[in-house]
This record gives C-alpha cells, sequence and structure tokens, in this order.
C-alpha cells in the first residue's frame, strides 16, 4: 500500500518531466470529450483523478501555460476548472469565491461562457450546501441578471434550478415546485438536447409527496422513463413510478412493476444506500409483513427526518400506532428545528446587514446633532451679548434717573434757598442748570458710542476667530484626506506586490521542489537523459527565480537616493554582445536573435556599462517571453537620433496593444495578466533611463511586433576609437 501511495506522490511531476522532454504521453484520449489536444487532455484527466493532491495547482499552472503555448483556448478554461472543483471537495466557500473569479475572467476572455457559468454555479450550490442560503439566493439573482445579459441558456436554466433547490431546502414545496416547473419549460425550449429526467422526477415527487395528486405524479414519471438519455435517471424515475403505485395503494400494479424496477436500478448501478431504493425496498418489506426487514431499510438512511417520518409510515402499517404517533412528533420537531435554524441563519445576516445600515444612520444623525448644537452654541452666545448689552444700557438708565433724582432735590433745596433772592439770580441758576444738563446728555453719548463699539469689535473678533477656526479645521481635513489616499494607494501597492510575488514565487519553486525530490528518491529509476534534463528544468526555474529577485533588488536599488552612476569608457558592441549572450541560452526555439550595428567595434561611450548592459537585457528577455517564432534584432545606431545613440531591441511577438502603449512602462503593468513575470522589468528601464538622462519609449508605429527604443544622449567625450 505504502509503495503505491509513493507511486501517486510522484505521478504528477512524472507527467510534467515527461511532456517538458517531448516525449509522448501514451493515453486513450482521442476525440476526447471536451474536443481540447490529446496532450492536454491526458494532463486534465490525470488533475480530475487527484483534486484533492497538494501538487494540484503546479499541475493547473503547467496545463494552462501549455494550453496557452498551444493556443487551445478551451482547455486553458479548463485549467480553471479543477481548482473549483478542489475548493467545492473541501467545502471552502472562501477560496472557491476567488476561483470563480478566476475562471469567470478567463471563460469570458477566451469565449468559453458555460465554464463562465459552471463556476458560478458550483459556488451558489456550496453555499447553499453550508445553509447560507441568502448569500446563496443574493448569488443566483446576480448571475440570473447576467445570465439575461448574456442571453446564455445554460446559466438561466442553471438559476431556475438552482431557485427550486433553494426554496425546497427552505421547505417551501408550492415555489419549489414553480421554479422547476419553469426550468422544465426552458429546458425543453432552449436545450432539447439536454437529458429532462431529473426534473421529470422532481415533479413526481412533489405531487406523490405534497399534493397526493397520484395521477400528476404518474404522469411525470412516465414522461421521466421515456426521455431518459441514460440508464441511472431512468431507473430512478421507474422507483418513483413504484412508489406512486403504492402510496396510490394499487398494490397488485406495484407488486408486478417492482422487478421491472429493481432490475433498471442493478443495471444502473445505483448504490445500496441510494434513498429512493432504499424507500422501494421498505414498501416491499411492509407488503411481505417482514417489520425487521422493514426497520433494516430504514434505519440505512442518513437524515433523521427522513428516518422518523419512513418509521411512521412502517409502524402505522403493523398497527404500532404509538410509535408511529412518537416518529410523527419527532418528524415535527426535527422539521421546526430545521425552520428555527433557517429563520435563526436568515436573521443573523439581515441583522448584520440591518447593523450597517443602522451605523450609517448613526453616524449621520450624529453630524446633524454636531451641526445643530454648534448652531446652538452660536445663538445662545448671541443672546448672552444681546443681554448684556440691554443689562448695560438698563443700568445707564437706573444711574440716569437717580443722577436726575438728586439733581431735582438739590434744585428744590436751591430753590427754597434762594427764593428771596432776585429774579437775575434765578435766571442765572437756570442757565447753568441747562448747561449743566447738557453736559451730562454729552456723557451719556459718549458712554453708549462708546459700548456701541466696544460690542461690534467683539462680534468682529469672534466672526474672524470663528473662520479661522473654519479655515484650519478644512485645512486639517484636505490634509487628511490626502494622507488617507496615500495610505490608500500605498496599500494597494503593498497588496498588488505581495499578490504578484506569491504567484510569480510558487511556480518556479513548485517544479524545483518537485524536479529535486524525484531526482533525489532512491526509489525512483531514471535514465541519464532523463536526469540531464530534470536538472536543466531546475536551472531554468532557478533562474526565472533568479531573475524575479534581481528586480526586486534593482527597483529598490534605484529608488534609492543615494544611487550614483558609475561613468567609465566602455566599447558600444561589446556590451551589445555580452547582453545576447546572457539570454541566448533562454532563447524560445525556432526563433532567431541576431545583432547589427552602425557604430564600428572600437567605437567607445563614457556611460555606466553595467545600467546600459540591465536596460538591453530586460529588452530582451521581455521579447523572448512574448515571441513564439520570427526573430528579435537588437540595433545600435547613431543617425537614427542625431546627436544620439539609439539601441533598438525588434521583435515579431504578439506585440502591444494600441490601449496599453501608454502604461507599458508602469510599475506591475502586464499585458498579459496569465505571463509569467512581475512587470517590474520595464519599470526598471524607465528608472535607469531617467538617472541617465536617456529615454525609453515604446515605438507605436512599428505593427509586426513589438519595438524597444533606448535613446542615450552623447556627452562629447565619445570617440571613435578606443
Amino acid at each position: 500500500m505504502e509503495g503505491k501511495t509513493n507511486i501517486r506522490n510522484y505521478l504528477l511531476p512524472i507527467l510534467f518531466a515527461l511532456q517538458a522532454v517531448g516525449l509522448p504521453i501514451i493515453c486513450h484520449a482521442q476525440n476526447n470529450p471536451y474536443k481540447i489536444k490529446d496532450e492536454l487532455y491526458a494532463i486534465y484527466r490525470e488533475g480530475e483523478k487527484n483534486r484533492l493532491h497538494p501538487h494540484l495547482f503546479a499541475l493547473v499552472d503547467s496545463l494552462y501555460r501549455e494550453a496557452v503555448r498551444l493556443d487551445d483556448k478551451k482547455a486553458q478554461c479548463l485549467a480553471y476548472t479543477l481548482p473549483i472543483k478542489h475548493y467545492f471537495s473541501k467545502n471552502d466557500p472562501v477560496h472557491l469565491a476567488e476561483a470563480k473569479e478566476k475562471l469567470k475572467e478567463i471563460a469570458r476572455k477566451n469565449g468559453y461562457l458555460q465554464y463562465y457559468y459552471y463556476g458560478w454555479n458550483q459556488y451558489i450550490i456550496l453555499l447553499q450546501n453550508r445553509g447560507m442560503h441568502i448569500s446563496a439566493l443574493d448569488e443566483c439573482a446576480k448571475m440570473h441578471k447576467q445570465a439575461l445579459a448574456d442571453n446564455h441558456p445554460f446559466g438561466i436554466f442553471s438559476c431556475l434550478r438552482n431557485m427550486g433547490h433553494l426554496q425546497s431546502s427552505r421547505s417551501n414545496s408550492s415555489q419549489a415546485y414553480k421554479y422547476y416547473k419553469q426550468a422544465l419549460d426552458y429546458l425543453l425550449k432552449h436545450m432539447p438536447e439536454q437529458d429532462p429526467a431529473q426534473l421529470y422526477y422532481v415533479l413526481s415527487e412533489y405531487h406523490r409527496t405534497k399534493t397526493q395528486q397520484f395521477d400528476s405524479a404518474m404522469y411525470y414519471c412516465e414522461l421521466g422513463i421515456r426521455s431518459a438519455r441514460t440508464e441511472q435517471p431512468q431507473a430512478i424515475c421507474k422507483i418513483q413510478k413504484a412508489l406512486n403505485l403504492h402510496s396510490a395503494d394499487r398494490q397488485e400494479e406495484f407488486n408486478a412493476y417492482v422487478p421491472e424496477a429493481l432490475e433498471a436500478a442493478h443495471k444502473a448501478g445505483l448504490p445500496d444506500n441510494n434513498i429512493n431504493l432504499i424507500l422501494l425496498r421498505t414498501r416491499i418489506a411492509i407488503n411481505e409483513g417482514d417489520q425487521a426487514k422493514a426497520y433494516r431499510y430504514v434505519n440505512m438512511l442518513t437524515n433523521q427526518g427522513d428516518i422518523c417520518r419512513q418509521l411512521f409510515t412502517v409502524d402505522r402499517a403493523f398497527g404500532n400506532y404509538e410509535s408511529a404517533i412518537q416518529n410523527l412528533e419527532r418528524h415535527f420537531n426535527i422539521c421546526d428545528s430545521v425552520r428555527c435554524q433557517l429563520q435563526n441563519n436568515d436573521i443573523a445576516y439581515f441583522n448584520a446587514q440591518f447593523g450597517n445600515e443602522q451605523l450609517l444612520r448613526e453616524n449621520t444623525k450624529l453630524d446633524l446633532q454636531n451641526t445643530q448644537l454648534q448652531l446652538e452654541q452660536v445663538r445662545q452666545q448671541l443672546a448672552i451679548d444681546r443681554q448684556e448689552a440691554e443689562n448695560q444700557q438698563l443700568m445707564l438708565d437706573k444711574q440716569s434717573l437717580e443722577l436726575e433724582q438728586l439733581r431735582t432735590e438739590s434744585d428744590l433745596q436751591k430753590s427754597i434757598a434762594a427764593r428771596q433772592q432776585a429774579e437775575l439770580q434765578r435766571q442765572e441758576s437756570i442757565n447753568a442748570e441747562h448747561q449743566s444738563r447738557a453736559h451730562y446728555q454729552r456723557l451719556i453719548g459718549i458712554c453708549i458710542i462708546t459700548l456701541l463699539a466696544a460690542s461690534v469689535a467683539f462680534l468682529i473678533f469672534y466672526q474672524y476667530r470663528r473662520r479661522k477656526n473654519l479655515l484650519l479645521l478644512q485645512r486639517k481635513n484636505e490634509e487628511l484626506t490626502k494622507a488617507n489616499e496615500r495610505v490608500h494607494k500605498a496599500n494597494k501597492m503593498k497588496d498588488l506586490f505581495i499578490q504578484n510575488m506569491s504567484h510569480e514565487i510558487r511556480t518556479p519553486l513548485n517544479s524545483i521542489v518537485g524536479f529535486t525530490q524525484l531526482i533525489t528518491d532512491p526509489g525512483m529509476q531514471f535514465s541519464p537523459e532523463e536526469t540531464q534534463e530534470f536538472s536543466r528544468l531546475i536551472t531554468s526555474n532557478s533562474e526565472l527565480l533568479t531573475t524575479l529577485v534581481n528586480d526586486i533588488l534593482s527597483l529598490a536599488e534605484l529608488e534609492s537616493s543615494d544611487i550614483q552612476t558609475k561613468l567609465q569608457p566602455c566599447r558600444c558592441n561589446d556590451i551589445c554582445q555580452k547582453a545576447i549572450a546572457t539570454v541566448s541560452h533562454r532563447l524560445p526555439q525556432g526563433v532567431v536573435l541576431r545583432f547589427t550595428t552602425d557604430v564600428t567595434d572600437d567605437y567607445t561611450l563614457y556611460s555606466d556599462e553595467n545600467r546600459i548592459s540591465q536596460v538591453l537585457i530586460n529588452y530582451l528577455t521581455n521579447a523572448e517571453k512574448h515571441t513564439t517564432q520570427g526573430e528579435i534584432h537588437l540595433h545600435v545606431s547613431l543617425q537614427e537620433h542625431p546627436g544620439y545613440l539609439t539601441f533598438s531591441v525588434t521583435d515579431t511577438g504578439c506585440g502591444i496593444p494600441p490601449e496599453a502603449a501608454d502604461k507599458v512602462f508602469d510599475r506591475f503593468f502586464k499585458v498579459d495578466s496569465f505571463h509569467q513575470g512581475t512587470g517590474l522589468g520595464l519599470s526598471i528601464c524607465q528608472l535607469i533611463a531617467e538617472r541617465m538622462h536617456a529615454t525609453v519609449k515604446l515605438d507605436t508605429a512599428y505593427t509586426q511586433g513589438a519595438r524597444f527604443l533606448f535613446i542615450l544622449p552623447l556627452t562629447g567625450d565619445e570617440a571613435h576609437t578606443a
């Protein structure tokens, strides 16, 4: 047993190795059902058999890359159905959702929408199996809307069928029946090549168990038996027909039809724990009067609710009415418990949604209350100021009255004392009094004017401070907004960098570990040629990993503020030859790499040789990744841009789409997101060019592939001789 396990663990890497060295894989996959390349079908079959194996994702990556190389778009979609099956078997909705989005992207890109809706459908089924019915209903509604927009029959049919399953699991039998009926009508009209027997069986089961309309149940059974395209759904419909006959109390017809139903189940290979087969055998045992056998068959069921329901049927048939009532009560209690759990799940889901909305409303309400509070404080302050002004005015009026009273008393006393004086003295006294009153009025006017000026000054100062505080608060808010945007952008760049690195580093590491284990395992025997090929693959993936690390280090070095270019004499043609020698061993088969130059071999530059070489190697490596046939041409020219030395790398590959030309030098940007690489190479070239006061750009006029330019200014120290 241990030997079989070891062989299975190493089967996937061996399959990769055989394909890598070009050896044919012998398999019976000619004219395979998916109509893809036979060698790709062999890898896909191995992935389906090992969907829970740890090496599955390395197989998926290899299958996808091979499908891209052979330009098999359908196989590219099939490769990413394997993670769907893996996470579905693992009951992992979180990772299944991520795998679903990846499959949807590839399926829509390649024009195979059946796989787009396949992944989505599996995700809905998993949510339903985990009891997340509200989430499943939301996903089903989104899928139905998209399927109608795409006018895709499989997507529309799957939504109707899933809605039936969801309503059935929530005990909404009548709603489930309507959706199943709509799904059947749509299937017969738009997908006549598909097998409708399963839907006929569901409709018959509804009429048998829910409405007791046995004629309708028998009608759908007969349709299912006649329309079934394979033995298994036909056998299930025949078992359902036998159950209908028993439920309708047509015992003679039931006994006569049972052998045919059992024979169909045997031919279809139905397992003994099939629920329909267990129900049929239970009815047979009841008719035979064998109570022990009937109990034994019922106990083969796994659902407690079904067990209690069938025990009720057996006890009632044999006259055990007290036990039958107890089993029926347990059945109802289990159903109530399931419904309560569903309701609790729904309430928890809606509470979470309501809580989020309530929190938003509370925040809005608090903002309004704060604003109203500030306005109320301003109103109160104004009222206080107004009250103080009124109080001061009242005090002045009171003092004026008191002075007036004192003055009046004094005048009376003077009038009594000077009554005997001459009229002239009295007139002088009256004039003096008038002068004193005028002076007093002037004093009052001055006080009032002073008070008003102080009030106005206070209001102006208050408005100035308030406006200053508002402007300061506004500036602080703007600074916080900009800081949040910078943090969000930095987090987004960090997430993008980690996502790219985790995917790009994992693929070469998987290959290195897998082939290293093969070579070092003493139980595996390989020929020298196979061992050499495995070593070459390890070396190739090690170089790829080294390139990724060097790109990251180069990017960090170039972005540091203290990096300096090392200017020294260097020969132009020697730099180009060294760059070609560095990348020539990675040249794809069938691609020619050539070098031409307008300058002599002794033409010398005064520049940083390492940085020029790094730009040329990145250009050549980028060309090798995207060129599968034709040639890659490195050329040096003094005439293309007078006064500058122009390096150009031209390939006959897939080229750069016009809409991506402006973003090709952006960090982490890749024209093909499924192609190996970090998206840093061209960004590093641009940083080097900025440090050397040079220019890197894409020649958009070239349409036979891609042409990248590195335009280096001449400093005047260049010479034509060494």
